[in-house]
């Protein structure tokens, strides 16, 4: 596994090549990329213009997003299932292979079951765009209430929901986006979790929630970065992705709230820091006397 850098949670903006460079100098080896804005400028500047940044730079792309669309409408999903066709082959030829999405939190207008149906029918469409590619899809959801406010009913939004989506979708190439918080707060455990091999796991986010905080009573806003309250939990997933050969990104996924007034240099060194400070608990590699400063700075 190895540590990566999603510049849009943490509240970063910049071009591509700030963004990489700023990733590169606090030694993050992957970094999510909004593929689609990404496939409209290999459109105009052809591939070699478009992905000269990271064809240089030796970092590796730790995965891309779907837009929620892909639940919405029919006529939606269609035109999220075109956007993915064009931009796949992209992602293929920079080496991206995996795609990350979210499950639908709310069901407005069918019933449970029929909500459930047609997301393992749409996700059985999005693999098939995916896997000429050799790029996996993997699932999460969002947990916390704010994200089914004015609609009717609660879809996915626990950690059971979604282990019982994995057990439906019998597709190797499908698999779990871990949010270590969204997990939480979905009442997700530890041992709910070694219920899955660790062959499913796509990709790993990590947060904390606030101490002593309800998991009922949270928002986005509170995610924190990892190793603030509970860094043992943490360690604990890192041990088990570890001792399951997990090879993808580990990504520290704290709200950009978290960072209000901090300049981007020592924003992504905070989160790098972080990362640093719970790899090596796994790892067994110590920190340098710079990481252990910057980890006691956090």
């Amino acid at each position: 596994m190895y540590k990566n850098l999603n510049a849009l949670s943490l509240g970063l903006g910049g071009r591509i090549h700030e963004l990489i460079e700023l990733a590169l100098s606090d030694k993050f080896a992957g970094f999510d990329i909004d593929m689609g804005a990404l496939a409209k400028q290999v459109e105009l500047q052809g591939f070699e213009g478009a992905t000269r940044f990271f064809t240089g730079a030796k970092i590796r792309i730790g995965g891309f997003e779907l837009g929620p669309d892909w639940y919405g409408t029919e006529e939606e999903f269609q035109a999220e299932l075109a956007l993915l066709e064009r931009f796949a082959p992209v992602a293929k030829a920079l080496g991206a292979d995996r795609c990350l999405a979210n499950l639908a939190p709310y069901n407005d207008a069918q019933a449970y079951q029929e909500t459930f149906g047609l997301h393992v029918a749409r996700i059985g469409q999005i693999a098939a765009v995916l896997k000429p590619h050799e790029i996996r899809l993997g699932l999460g959801f969002l947990a916390p209430a704010e994200h089914r406010t004015g609609h009717a009913s609660q879809f996915i939004a626990t950690a059971e929901g979604m282990i019982a989506m994995l057990k439906m979708v019998s597709n190797d190439q499908v698999g779990l986006c871990l949010d270590l918080w969204e997990w939480t707060v979905g009442g997700g455990t530890l041992e709910m979790l070694k219920s899955l091999p660790v062959s499913r796991v796509v990709a790993v986010r990590l947060a904390d929630l606030p101490e002593g905080l309800d998991p009922a009573e949270a928002n986005e806003s509170q995610r924190l970065l990892p190793g603030t309250t509970d860094p043992e939990l943490s360690v604990s997933v890192l041990q088990w992705l570890m001792d399951g050969q997990y090879d993808g990104p580990v990504t520290a996924y704290a709200h950009a709230d978290q960072f209000a007034g901090q300049k981007r240099p020592a924003v992504v060194a905070r989160a790098s820091a972080s990362l640093d400070q719970l790899l090596s608990r796994v790892t067994g590699d110590e920190l340098s006397d710079a990481e252990a400063e910057a980890a006691a700075a956090r």
